[in-house]
């Protein structure tokens, strides 16, 4: 008896569908965790995945109530299917390497082996190519060159990225700074001049609901932001 009045009760709360990007896994999931216990009436649920693959669930009719994405692509190709939108973090880039590397610095990137990069259509894969055209311009075209000549893998998303390195199949890789902050890699800063602009999109999926009202003001809580300071990340505004 006491099992089935425990089920009832959990299945009184409210879900709220959370479709996040797979670089916002460490603090969603740390921000699910603080809103339920602020809110033990909420059940939030969350998905993770590629901004692009993310995209195209919602596209196919996959239910949700927030979509947190990467860059703003996602956020202007449904358009119409999403309520209101902000831009609620930033973020920067940065070369991962095993902790032994001999690669010192960004511009050392032609020494990789082989590095990982992500997929053009992907957002990590966006940035890429923007720092590495900015790189460019500073480096000239023969190290842009010799940087795609030790590209072994493009992948889907950036946590597929990070993990290569991880595993031992790349010994460099093009990630965000927030996926090293529980990782054993190192981070090699990419110079200023070729950081792209890093920002993060937030949007209601249809029509707010009072739940999901809640958990955006949970993000926007002090707490909230020190959540995402906490997992690299740089909360906006």
């Amino acid at each position: 008896m006491l099992g089935l009045i425990g089920c009832a009760h959990a299945d009184q709360r409210e879900v709220v569908r959370v479709f996040a990007a797979s670089s916002l896994t460490d603090a969603w999931a740390d921000l699910e965790a603080r809103h339920e216990a602020a809110h033990p009436d909420h059940d939030v649920q969350l998905v993770f995945a590629g901004s692009q693959v993310l995209q195209m669930q919602l596209s196919h009719g996959a239910p949700a109530d927030l979509l947190a994405v990467a860059d703003a692509g996602p956020i202007e190709a449904l358009g119409p299917r999403l309520g209101p939108s902000e831009v609620f973090a930033a973020g920067e880039l940065v070369v991962a390497v095993v902790a032994d590397s001999p690669m010192r610095t960004a511009r050392d990137l032609p020494m990789a082996q082989r590095l990982v990069i992500g997929l053009p259509d992907a957002p990590i894969g966006r940035y890429t190519l923007a720092a590495l055209d900015a790189a460019a311009r500073e480096q000239g075209q023969p190290w842009r060159q010799a940087v795609e000549a030790r590209v072994v893998s493009r992948e889907s998303n950036v946590r597929l990225v990070r993990t290569k390195v991880e595993l031992g199949a790349a010994d460099a890789a093009i990630v965000y700074a927030s996926d090293l902050v529980d990782s054993p890699l190192r981070a090699l800063p990419l110079p200023a001049s070729w950081q792209p602009e890093v920002r993060f999109h937030l949007a209601a999926v249809g029509a707010p609901t009072p739940a999901s009202e809640a958990v955006l003001a949970t993000l926007r809580s002090p707490q909230g932001r020190a959540v995402l300071r906490t997992h690299g990340l740089r909360p906006l505004p």
